[in-house]
């Protein structure tokens, strides 16, 4: 019988991990199965990455309908037999390991993914625990933003509980920008297929220092880091990624990895990969600010697989097939990636200088 796997949801693009994942599954012989609350949203000029599937479902993905969703899969899985269910899409990783929990499918991660997918709870876990912390607290209506001059402080940072790719996240240096920023999280439309905001956010000290991530893979309890990527993020008040580069060098690599892995062991990550967000300071020290329980994204999984062999989705898969992940580097070369942004709206028209630079478009 062949092995199959389901996704919930993807991020939309044709070269998205979840577009990549499919690909891969189909020429490992894995049948993949996605549900998602809207199919169309993926529709683009250059196709539908959720035609790679075996077959899709519609059914809403989002946390509030989640007993309907595991009643749903049930009927589902009596047919299909899934031998993994999840996500490559940070907004739909909870579900996923919910699923996977009622399925009565091993290695879930379901209890360190829920407490991973809040960004106050993982903080209010770890500082218990006795890992030091910025300062930081919880704000569920706009009558919290009172206590930041006093407790917090600025410049500052909001951020929503529930949020990715650092939507809605903003430094503010005063009270009045901080009620801005808190009235645009509040009012985000949303991210398409149901899923919005919660409307609830933190508010945590600003941290100077240069910023990381680590790509770690997690098989058998024992954490194996891919390396770490340097992270370009645009200016004041923003943290829009306008570029990437792997693998980066930190001042204390060995201080630096002992600490993340301690954290990876204490919320007890398993055959798993995650993408670790953090700020080396001056001194060699580094300040978590987030916690992924996913495989890093953008362009970042196919930089670690150009500069060291290992494709990270590949690995993934395999992990969540049951096989054991091939981490054999292959390769030892460096990668950088690159973001264009435009200053204001319009219609992109024409692009000029790749032919004379040879430079790759992707």
């Amino acid at each position: 019988m062949s092995k199959s796997i389901l996704f919930i949801e993807l991020n939309p693009g044709m070269e998205s991990t979840g577009a990549k994942a499919l690909r891969i599954c189909k020429n490992m012989g894995i049948l993949t199965y996605v549900v998602t609350s809207d199919k169309s949203f993926y529709d683009s000029s250059l196709g539908n990455p959720l035609n790679d599937a075996e077959k899709v479902y519609e059914h809403r993905t989002d946390l509030y309908h989640i007993i309907d969703l595991v009643e749903y899969i049930k009927k589902l899985n009596t047919t299909h037999q899934f031998r993994a269910v999840t996500s490559l899409s940070e907004l739909y990783v909870e579900q996923a390991a919910f699923i996977s929990k009622a399925l009565g499918i091993k290695n879930h991660n379901y209890e360190a993914i829920k407490l991973a997918r809040s960004k106050y709870a993982w903080r209010d876990f770890l500082r218990n625990k006795g890992y030091a912390m910025p300062k930081f607290i919880f704000i569920k209506d706009i009558n919290g933003l009172a206590y930041v001059p006093d407790e917090i402080g600025f410049p500052c940072v909001i951020k929503p509980v529930d949020g990715a790719a650092s939507v809605a996240v903003s430094v503010c240096d005063n009270l009045n920008e901080l009620n801005v920023a808190y009235e645009e999280l509040i009012n985000y439309p949303g991210f398409g297929r149901g899923i919005t905001l919660n409307k609830l956010a933190i508010v945590e000290e600003y941290l100077e220092g240069d910023v990381y991530s680590a790509e770690y893979v997690v098989y058998k309890h024992e954490s194996y880091c891919l390396g770490f990527t340097d992270r370009i993020i645009s200016g004041y008040p923003y943290f829009a990624e306008t570029g990437a580069g792997f693998p980066a060098k930190l001042l204390n690599e060995k201080k630096s990895k002992f600490y993340i892995e301690s954290i990876i062991n204490i919320m007890n990550f398993d055959n798993c990969i995650l993408h670790i967000e953090f700020i080396e300071e001056k001194n060699g020290d580094i300040q978590i600010i987030d916690l992924n329980p996913r495989l890093c994204g953008a362009l970042i999984a196919p930089m670690i697989y150009e500069a060291t062999g290992i494709d990270p989705i590949k690995t993934l898969i395999e992990i969540l097939i049951g096989d054991e992940p091939n981490l054999k580097r292959t390769k030892n070369r460096y990668c950088e990636s690159r973001y264009v942004g435009a200053q204001c709206c319009g219609k992109l028209i024409e692009v000029k200088g790749f032919q004379q630079e040879n430079l790759k478009v992707g």
